[in-house]
């Protein structure tokens, strides 16, 4: 069962405060940032939010290792590499495909709330703004994570080349595919470990042209994807406008010519979070941008609308898996800058 708890009714205009209970995090958000204890503030910056009441925890539990990785040359390809025992990703979307793999140890996942056993042997693939969320199935084993993240004209790309045209759809959230689980493991490794930008493309190109011949995938033309602007795709496109700014309930019920408690349903229904939680993924999104382009982490937190450094930490960690000390881009010849990471 899912451990998030939306509770709606009473005081619902208060879902702005981060941390109330209209949704309580589940699962584990520890961050990097050495703080402790629990901390109550009442003010914020300027183009920033209060946190209100946020337990900021200790660091990663022992034994879990991160990377988050990009190339310059390899335009839309991200890697994760995680190894997590207690880290739970809060539900969450992408806009780019997710191609996933567990080396070792059982994963639990969340998709479109249904909930699944993920075991090594198997390739995760979900779709860009499918909601999901993920945690170790036994803390004790432990859970190594292995991701690839994909934009869209990167995966078009690749299936043009394989004769299939349209947009791309994962039918399936799972396949059960030992073959297709080790070349894409064998894939993450050889990229994270290449040393050159032909290297890369090389194995980048084959290893991709694999995984969709396994892949459990659909076309549709562009003509049938969805034209047109709901009220609630209005209030979207409204938040992907002021991701940055402090939201009223207020001002989006107006916009969408709802009251406030039929706004939260009818969003939550549509695009699978709350907007309070929505808003915070963009937050997120942003951030890790300027991180990858080398922007120091204090000045994120400040340009991105988080109260401080540990609040952007805590945040960035619960929705990547990652601190932002160990978001990077690769360069050719610089290897050695990441040996501080495996």
């Amino acid at each position: 069962m899912r451990r998030g708890l939306f509770a709606f009714g009473g005081l619902i205009s208060s879902i702005w405060v981060w941390g109330s209970n209209f949704f309580q995090n589940r699962g584990s958000s520890a961050g990097d940032n050495g703080g402790s204890g629990y901390g109550m503030r009442v003010a914020a910056n300027d183009g920033a939010e209060a946190t209100g009441e946020r337990r900021v925890q200790h660091g990663r539990a022992p034994g879990e290792n991160l990377l988050l990785l990009r190339w310059p040359e390899l335009a839309g390809v991200e890697l994760l590499r995680a190894d997590f025992r207690h880290h739970a990703f809060v539900p969450h979307w992408h806009d780019t495909y997710m191609i996933a793999a567990t080396a070792k140890g059982p994963e639990l996942m969340r998709h479109n709330r249904v909930e699944h056993v993920v075991e090594p042997g198997t390739l995760s693939m979900v779709n860009p703004g499918e909601i999901h969320d993920c945690e170790a199935l036994d803390p004790k084993l432990g859970w190594h994570y292995r991701v690839l993240y994909l934009s869209p004209e990167t995966i078009h790309a690749s299936a043009r080349e394989l004769g299939l045209g349209g947009e791309l759809q994962f039918e399936r959230p799972l396949v059960v595919d030992a073959w297709g689980a080790d070349q894409f493991l064998q894939l993450h490794k050889r990229l994270e470990d290449s040393v050159s930008r032909l290297e890369r493309e090389s194995h980048f190109a084959v290893g991709l042209a694999h995984l969709l011949q396994v892949a459990s995938v659909t076309t549709k033309a562009r003509s049938e994807v969805r034209v047109g602007a709901s009220s609630l795709d209005s209030v979207r496109e409204y938040l992907h406008e002021t991701w940055a700014e402090p939201v009223a309930l207020d001002a989006l019920a107006k916009i969408a010519g709802l009251s406030k408690y039929h706004l939260l349903r009818r969003f939550r229904a549509q695009f699978g979070l709350p907007p309070h939680a929505y808003q915070m993924q963009l937050r997120v999104g942003h951030a890790k941008e300027l991180i990858f382009a080398g922007m120091e982490t204090k000045d994120v937190a400040l340009e991105t609308g988080f109260y401080d450094q540990a609040h952007l930490t805590n945040a960035v960690r619960r929705y990547t898996g990652v601190t932002p000390g160990r978001i990077r881009t690769h360069f050719d010849g610089a290897a050695s800058s990441f040996s501080r990471l495996q």
